[in-house]
């Protein structure tokens, strides 16, 4: 987002990373805007965690531990706001931050964000296109040994990172792992689909 981030708990954290991760989301905003609904007869008013925006949808997100997600007052509001939001043009989720904890994707996360930053360069970026259109996959191991040195791991990172290359973020981050194009047509250096 290019600007300092507030959070007010680890598990908002933790979904800051991820979504700065995921090559989908186009932008996202932290405590964006207040909701006024009538529930139950009365009025309320409810301020939403995250405002996340992918390429095709805007989502508000609740971050909350499953047992406070359970509760019925918050039950009540979200099948609300699920239910009416969709005529605005937003869809409504609550986020359990249990399941944004989740050690191995979110370690895959930090590794990117923290070393997947570096500029790729076109000769680089066209090896790479080559080697995984013609594969169709490739391990990191095979794709770094082939290389012979000029293409760097954090590279790889950095077409991860910004959505030319698949990998199962679920699975913790290995040699062995499996990098997939993410467009039939090959690398577009945007990570726009």
């Amino acid at each position: 987002m290019k600007r300092m981030i507030q959070w007010e708990s680890i598990h908002e954290l933790n979904a800051f990373r991820i979504l700065d991760a995921n090559p989908e989301v186009r932008a996202f905003h932290e405590q964006p805007c207040e909701i006024r609904f009538i529930l139950n007869g009365e009025r309320r008013r409810h301020y939403p965690d995250i405002l996340v925006e992918t390429y095709c949808a805007k989502e508000f997100w609740e971050i909350k531990p499953k047992a406070e997600a359970q509760k019925d007052k918050v039950v009540e509001r979200s099948k609300l706001l699920t239910q009416t939001l969709p005529d605005l043009g937003y869809q409504y989720r609550v986020v359990h931050g249990e399941d944004l904890a989740r050690s191995d994707r979110l370690r895959n996360v930090k590794l990117l964000l923290s070393q997947g930053r570096a500029e790729v360069p076109g000769a680089i970026r066209e090896y790479i296109r080559q080697v995984v259109t013609s594969c169709g996959s490739v391990s990191m191991k095979k794709m770094l040994d082939a290389s012979q040195g000029f293409l760097k791991r954090e590279h790889l990172y950095s077409l991860i990172l910004c959505g030319d290359l698949n990998v199962n973020i679920e699975q913790p981050f290995s040699d062995d792992m499996l990098l997939s194009p993410r467009f039939l047509h090959g690398l577009n250096g945007k990570g726009v689909s």
